[in-house]
């Protein structure tokens, strides 16, 4: 009932309000077209919204509240219930054993006089007839005295003499030295009723244990007792001991008496709940499960566990009745306004109609309109009345030039319409003319890349060769050589590094054009890098006899940056300052932070030259160089610093220098300290090592080089046969494969571009074969 009324009385809120402008606005709704609705239809609605919508919200409200009065009162009598069901446990345990710890207390006074035992213990049966048997045990166990001497069917009971000292309220008696309340289970001697063993030890003067006592309590009172409870008779109860054997269940449960409570489905979801919560309980009768408000709690003396559970539709049926009564004079609450608004909105719309009927007869060109006077005349419907009749005069001259200026304004669109037709066609064609070129830059971009990449090779692999080449005649390993013609190698090998640089500079700067140049960015060391920057350029400054110094006050150690290109940064500065500094002259490499902290900065300082100030906006383009003379003096490309501007640029920095002539020159290069501000062409990544153990070579150890090339082969087998090493060849990547599996070598040279498998292939699958993924891979190739 609660739910269908809620649904009737939200609709009865919400369609008087999905007519209303300003709700479909807060919706986002179109509002409605309200010029095809009477007025009266409208004041309707707005009058039955007035009246309607306090009364809805004032019903919601009552019932939401009511629900939750209603709710929150069984679950504090549910939890008021439960307490009351634990506290009669404790209540009829405690009675029982206070009176059998006194009667133990009473006998510790004189423990001689065992003769009396007997005679105390028929007295306490006969005061607490809860009690179904009562035995006195010595310190060993036996029974010495116990009551009643006949069991239920008149025939005498041979108690004494018998041994109890494997049983649980004896034992937990000795070893606790304190009084015991055992679990329930069922009786024998005595019927199989459900009883509790209570046990206390019995002390002498000096303290040691001579006698325990025991009372087997029937748990039949106490079943009765809470099971004449009327308001737990409406629930689901159940009542387990501390090793959860159930003792009483009512309700829907049905649990036979000391099944272990842990196995029924409902102990999980309530073994710890100390406060009321919802539970779903499925009775044995239902094929769905039925929402129930549940509470576990436990008896303070042992620990029993107490659950009740109520049914939720035992308190909904109330809300219901609640949701019928406000349901019935809502209806009639509604209805009486109703007719009330319908009133009201017609007695204000009767003289509009009359109104709306004389300005149509306006409308119809009727300069004199007639009609009855208005039903229920007022001030301003007279006025507006008396302007109506003041428009029908001047409504003919008006029309006469609203034609005109109809007429003109459909020639101006007429025109207006061809211009644009006219622009319309030019647009489409320099569109079209506008895709060709696109077309055009980009099949010349993708030529531009595949001649980068196939210059990359053919051009570095024959000066690869060169310079290989120069430098096993330059060490001499094909056999002495004379001044003469060392001095002829050295020249050769210099101009093939030059020529190298100049091809790896103009590739480089072509990649970055070209947007292909990708950055390796991982965390570097800042000293590492630069110290290896100053060990590439220290012999060419030994040679001009230039001192080179190194200053770092950067308290970061490490930064997030490209290493290599970082260094082909440092590396370009520093070739330049010692190109341009005299012989004898100082350069100076310094790191520090910007001192706003966002940036490091490398600083290269020279003595040398220096720059004017009116060449420096050139100084960073590709192919430049500030001063013919100087070309002609000092060989370059121009091409050195453009790369450390562009490259610098990627890494998210900037490039500052400060210079006048013969003063020297300082090259600052600012990269940002957190790493974050890379551009979209950087490549964040670390690379993949695979860490290989230590491997004993005994011997020349075996090395297997993969080169297609023969005059690479050659060069390799001329550099390694002459320092001790054994080589095998192979001249594609499954020949590499195939001969690595085989010969199992300590190290693999492998070339990338190779026939048939590349280089980069064949090291995954060397990697993924466990014969050969420790063997160390090293990547030679003139990419």
């Amino acid at each position: 009932m609660k739910y269908p009324l809620n649904g009737l009385l939200m609709a009865a809120f919400v369609l008087p309000l999905s007519g209303s402008g300003w709700f479909r606005r807060w919706l986002g709704l179109p509002p409605n077209d309200d010029s095809k609705r009477s007025l009266q239809r409208l004041l309707f609605r707005r009058f039955g919204i007035i009246s309607v919508l306090p009364l809805v919200l004032l019903i919601l409200i009552m019932g939401r509240t009511f629900d939750r009065t209603l709710q929150a009162n069984a679950e504090t009598a549910l939890e008021e219930d439960a307490r009351d069901v634990a506290g009669r446990i404790d209540a009829y345990l405690f009675e029982h054993r206070r009176d059998l710890v006194t009667v133990s207390e009473q006998l510790q006074v004189d423990l001689s006089r065992t003769r009396d035992f007997g005679a105390r213990l028929n007295i306490l049966l006969r005061q607490n007839p809860g009690f179904l048997t009562l035995v006195i045990a010595d310190e060993k166990g036996e029974i010495v005295a116990s009551a009643p001497t006949l069991n239920d069917r008149g025939e005498p009971l041979a108690l004494r003499g018998l041994n109890v000292a494997d049983r649980d309220y004896f034992r937990e008696a000795v070893r606790t030295r304190r009084p015991f309340v055992s679990g329930i289970f069922r009786g024998r001697g005595f019927g199989n009723d459900l009883i509790v063993a209570i046990s206390a030890p019995l002390f002498d003067g000096g303290g040691r244990l001579r006698y325990v006592v025991e009372g087997s309590l029937n748990l039949k009172t106490l079943i009765e007792t809470l099971k004449a409870n009327e308001r737990v008779n409406r629930r689901n109860l159940v009542v387990a001991d501390r090793p959860e054997n159930v003792l009483l269940t009512e309700g829907e449960l049905r649990l036979p008496p000391l099944p272990d409570f842990r196995s029924h489905e409902i102990y999980p979801a309530l073994k710890r709940t100390d406060h009321v919560q919802p539970f779903d309980l499925k009775g044995r009768d239902r094929a769905r499960p039925v929402r129930h408000l549940a509470i576990s709690t436990y008896t303070a003396i042992n620990g029993w566990h107490v659950v009740l559970l109520e049914p939720l539709w035992q308190t909904q049926r109330r809300v219901a009745l609640f949701y019928s009564l406000v349901g019935a004079w809502s209806a009639v609450a509604v209805s009486l306004a109703l007719l009330v608004a319908r009133g009201t909105a017609s007695e204000i719309t009767r003289p509009l109609q009359q109104l709306v009927r004389k300005t149509r007869a306006l409308v119809r060109r009727e300069t004199e309109p007639a009609g009855p006077a208005l039903a229920y005349p007022s001030i301003e419907l007279t006025e507006i009345s008396r302007d109506l009749e003041n428009t029908a005069h001047t409504l003919s001259s008006s029309n006469a030039r609203l034609s005109a200026a109809i007429s003109e304004r459909d020639q101006s669109h007429t025109q207006l319409r061809q211009l644009l037709l006219h622009l319309d066609e030019r647009v489409r064609d320099r569109t079209l003319q506008l895709d060709e070129a696109r077309l055009v830059a980009e099949s010349a971009n993708r030529a531009k890349s595949e001649f980068l990449a196939s210059m990359s090779h053919e051009l570095r692999t024959p000066l690869n060769v060169i310079l290989g080449m120069s430098e096993v005649l330059r060490e001499q390993t094909l056999g002495p050589l004379s001044a003469v013609q060392l001095t002829g190698v050295r020249s050769v090998e210099e101009s093939g590094r030059h020529l190298l640089s100049l091809i790896n500079d103009i590739l480089d700067l072509s990649k970055i054009e070209a947007g292909m140049l990708q950055l390796d960015v991982q965390e570097i060391s800042v000293r590492d890098t630069c110290e290896s920057s100053l060990r590439f350029v220290r012999a060419s400054a030994q040679h001009k006899r230039i001192t080179l110094e190194f200053s770092c006050r950067q308290p970061t150690s490490h930064i997030h940056a490209d290493a290599r290109r970082l260094k082909q940064i440092l590396v370009n500065l520093l070739a330049n300052a010692v190109k341009f500094t005299p012989e004898g002259g100082r350069i100076v490499l310094e790191i520090d932070e910007t001192p706003d902290g966002k940036f490091i900065a490398f600083s290269v300082r020279d003595n040398g030259i220096g720059i004017a100030a009116e060449h420096l906006p050139k100084l960073f383009k590709s192919f430049q160089q500030i001063d013919s003379a100087l070309n002609r003096k000092y060989a370059g490309t121009g091409l050195g610093l453009a790369l450390v501007k562009r490259m610098t640029e990627m890494h998210g920095g900037r490039v500052d220098i400060v210079s006048a002539p013969g003063a020297g020159a300082c090259f600052t290069v600012s990269l940002p300290l957190n790493g974050t501000t890379i551009t979209a062409a950087a490549h964040v990544g670390a690379a993949s090592r695979i860490p290989f153990p230590p491997q004993v070579i005994s011997g020349s150890p075996l090395i297997l080089i993969a080169e297609d090339h023969p005059t690479n082969r050659l060069l390799l087998k001329r550099h390694l046969t002459h320092r001790g090493y054994r080589l095998i060849f192979a001249e594609d990547g499954q020949q590499a494969i195939d001969r690595a599996i085989g010969e199992q070598p300590a190290l693999i040279l492998m070339d990338v571009q190779m026939p048939i498998l590349d280089g980069l292939e064949a090291t995954r699958r060397l990697r993924a074969n466990p014969a050969t993924a420790a063997i160390p891979i090293i990547t030679l190739t003139a990419l």
